[in-house]
């Protein structure tokens, strides 16, 4: 590409003596940036009742490191997210942590899964406790 490209000045002055060819290539120069800037792009349906649900998903994704930008809609049930290096599952776990049914995904324009985050949680033990075997009454310490 020509150096005169970054020089605005220069531009102005081609487009003056009716140069459209420059006017595609700064057109197309500016497209390709934003698209580097904003790699991903992905959609979730959202379950919404209120103000308060749409603020509570705004929150979450405003704290979230890596999001270039969002939209959330109330009225549509609807979030929009762009980001440079989130992939799809951390924006979908960060939007289930608020509580709210995740209806619908989509990233980079496919349809992606809408899974509940499940954390697989091991029982409690007591310290000092000896682990119960099969037939034996369970020991509960200071009872009787």
């Amino acid at each position: 590409m020509k150096a005169w490209l970054n020089d605005p000045l220069a531009c102005k002055k081609f487009l003056r003596r009716g140069a459209r060819k420059v006017t595609t290539l700064l057109t197309l120069n500016t497209q390709t940036r934003m698209a580097e800037e904003q790699k991903h792009h992905y959609k979730f349906g959202i379950v919404m009742h209120c103000g308060g649900c749409s603020g509570a998903i705004d929150r979450v994704l405003k704290k979230l490191d890596g999001v270039t930008k969002y939209e959330v809609s109330l009225e549509n049930q609807t979030a929009d997210v762009y980001t440079e290096s989130l992939d799809y599952d951390t924006v979908l776990k960060t939007i289930a942590k608020t509580g709210k049914k995740v209806t619908s995904g989509e990233a980079d324009g496919k349809e992606a899964p809408v899974e509940p985050v499940k954390a697989e949680a091991e029982p409690a033990k007591l310290e000092g406790q000896p682990e119960k075997s099969e037939g034996e009454p369970a020991i509960v310490a200071g009872a009787e």
